[in-house]
C-alpha cells in the first residue's frame, strides 16, 4: 500500500519522458535555425587611375604601386560584412572587380592593373560608380557608401561629375 502512490508517479514519469522525447523529435524534424540579422556593411568603390603618369617613379616604386598600397590599406580596414569593388580608369573606364566581400578577389584585380600610355577618362570611370552601386536589386540601400579616387592628380573631374557622385 505504501508503494502505490509511487507506482502512479513512476507511470507519470514514464509518460513525461515519452512526451519529452516526442517533443524533441518534432523539434528535430522542424529543422530549427537561428536567423541572425547583421547590420549592413559599408560599400567601398576604389577608382584607380592607370594613366601614363601613374607609371612615373617616386623613389623606387611607381605611383601605381603606391596607389595599390593605399587601396590595400583601405581593404585591411574593412569588416567582414563590407564590400568593395575596383574601377579602372585607364584608356577606357571599366569595372576591374565587381562588388564583393572577397578581399582576395579585389587584391587580384588591383595587382592586375597596368599603366596605359593614355590620359585618364576619370569622368567616364566616375559615371560607372552610381550605375554599379544603384543596381536594380537595391542591395545597398541604407549602407554607408564611399568612393575613393586614387590618382596622382593628373586627371581632371568636372563639377557636374562630382555632383552626380554626391547625389547618388
Amino acid at each position: 500500500q505504501a508503494n502505490a502512490p509511487f507506482q502512479r508517479l513512476r507511470a507519470n514519469l514514464l509518460l513525461l519522458l515519452q512526451l519529452l522525447l516526442l517533443a524533441l523529435l518534432v523539434l528535430a524534424l522542424a529543422r530549427p535555425a537561428m536567423v541572425r540579422t547583421s547590420s549592413p556593411g559599408k560599400v567601398v568603390v576604389l577608382v584607380v587611375d592607370t594613366s601614363a603618369s601613374m607609371g612615373a617613379k617616386d623613389g623606387s616604386t611607381t605611383r601605381l604601386d603606391l596607389a595599390r598600397k593605399e587601396a590595400e590599406r583601405v581593404l585591411s580596414s574593412m569588416g567582414d560584412s563590407d564590400e568593395a569593388m575596383v574601377v579602372k580608369a585607364g584608356h577606357t573606364a571599366r569595372v576591374a572587380c565587381g562588388m564583393t566581400r572577397d578581399r582576395a578577389a579585389v587584391e587580384r584585380a588591383l595587382d592586375a592593373l597596368v599603366v596605359h600610355d593614355t590620359e585618364t577618362p576619370m569622368e567616364e570611370a566616375l559615371r560607372l560608380v552610381p550605375q554599379q552601386i544603384n543596381d536594380s536589386s537595391n542591395r545597398w540601400v541604407g549602407t554607408n557608401k564611399r568612393c575613393m579616387i586614387i590618382t596622382d592628380g593628373g586627371a581632371e573631374v568636372s563639377d557636374d561629375c562630382i555632383a552626380l557622385l554626391v547625389r547618388e
